[in-house]
């Protein structure tokens, strides 16, 4: 059934008269009363007692006055869902596997604090396929590299500018360049598959050093411990909320930084939130 004749019922019983309905909801006249035939004729029954000036609405009309309210009403708080800045039900999070550990914690904790209506999901993958999530609408949010070229189907917001850096084993010797220590250790590559990873070989490209990776990783994780242990050198970012990892090896400046974003689709309800998050982790 179309939608149209019952906001006309509802706006001639509002208003007193087929006049005063056509005039409030913009239509003419005839075309308020051809809805209303149309109406009673699907109905098999009349609404109103036209022996009366103003037509009066029967018993049967008062109760589809009744009925068409209530469906105007959920068709109402339909259309509000899409356009209403939530603050609960569930959010869908996702993270490079960089994050997991630094950013997920503090999300988690800090959301349930301010907005425990709020059910938090969350899953971790390479950022093209969390990029492509979020343009897709299967998650609201992502925390993710961000991608070479901007693109209109995601609204990124800056997190943090993480710098990049060669790591070495603690027993490395400081006199050496990074580039002399590329040339001297084995290298411990971080998946070169993700855009981190694409980023630091076009950097290890550009300082023409010698080097093999001998393994490819793809847990920044591990490939910190690894070289904590003595076995290469790597490059990779000091992540935000991370220890600092001059604490526990060797490291050097190396190239630029990687930019960490949060990922969010532009035509999202979830304003209120993306707000907050931010405020969260730019602190």
């Amino acid at each position: 059934m179309r939608l149209a004749p019952l906001v006309s019922l509802v706006a001639i019983d509002d208003h007193g008269s087929f006049t005063a309905a056509a005039s409030a909801i913009h239509l003419s006249h005839s075309a308020v009363s051809i809805q209303i035939r149309q109406l009673e004729q699907k109905i098999g029954a009349p609404l109103f007692d036209r022996s009366t000036r103003p037509p009066r609405l029967t018993p049967l009309g008062r109760d589809y006055v009744a009925k068409a309210r209530e469906v105007l009403a959920k068709v109402g708080d339909l259309e509000t869902i899409g356009a209403t800045d939530r603050v609960s039900g569930t959010i869908a999070f996702g993270l490079v596997p960089t994050t997991l550990q630094t950013i997920l914690p503090k999300i988690l904790r800090e959301l349930g604090q301010k907005f425990p209506a709020l059910h938090v999901t969350a899953r971790s993958g390479p950022s093209n396929e969390l990029a492509d999530s979020v343009m897709k609408g299967r998650l609201d949010f992502a925390f993710l590299t961000a991608p070479e070229q901007q693109t209109d189907n995601m609204v990124l917001d800056e997190i943090a500018h993480e710098p990049l850096l060669l790591i070495a084993p603690p027993k490395a010797d400081p006199a050496l360049s990074a580039r002399q220590l590329l040339n001297l250790y084995p290298y411990i590559a971080f998946s070169p598959q993700s855009w981190l990873g694409r980023q630091i070989e076009q950097q290890l490209k550009a300082t023409k050093a010698l080097y093999d990776p001998v393994i490819e990783l793809d847990s920044v994780n591990a490939v910190e411990h690894l070289v904590s242990e003595g076995f290469g050198v790597a490059v990779v970012p000091q992540r935000l909320f991370a220890d600092d990892l001059s604490k526990r090896m060797h490291c050097l400046p190396f190239g630029s930084h990687r930019r960490l974003v949060l990922a969010s689709s532009p035509h999202s309800n979830r304003s209120t939130l993306r707000r907050a998050i931010l405020d969260v982790l730019q602190a």
